[in-house]
């Protein structure tokens, strides 16, 4: 991969409201990518194949429309992490949630986390991250 790889940023959005997550990546310092969004389409999965099938980056990242960037380098830094591991890998933002969440959305989110001890999980770790759900996830 190169040191500064394209990211074909894919997002799943029922209705297309992408305004609030546009502005997001758009304060990125990283800004070597394309955004694909894929309207209208159930599941979320097919929406994502779609959208990965029509990318053209290195790297692919899967965004929910929802997705808080709360960081200006969070892409510089999916990228930067793709860079220390194994040549196919996936990596991603650790899952936060809110102390305001119901009993059940901290279960469900709890859940949505997944790790293996394969040797990629152990370098990702080792540089930041865990495997995480779509919420924003990059492959390479």
């Amino acid at each position: 991969m190169s040191s500064t790889p394209f990211l074909s940023i894919v997002v799943p959005s029922l209705h297309g409201q992408t305004d609030r997550l546009r502005l997001l990546l758009a304060r990125q310092t990283f800004q070597n990518w394309e955004l694909i969004v894929k309207q209208g389409i159930r599941p979320a999965a097919k929406a994502r194949n779609l959208g990965a099938a029509e990318a053209g980056g290195e790297v692919i990242v899967f965004m929910d429309d929802d997705a808080g960037i709360k960081h200006d380098d969070l892409l510089s830094r999916l990228a930067a992490a793709l860079e220390r591991v194994d040549k196919k890998s996936a990596v991603g933002i650790r899952h936060r949630i809110s102390p305001q969440a119901t009993p059940f959305q901290k279960a469900q989110a709890r859940a949505a986390i997944t790790e293996s001890g394969d040797s990629s999980t152990r370098e990702i770790a080792e540089a930041g991250w865990n495997t995480v759900g779509t919420l924003c996830l990059a492959i390479r």
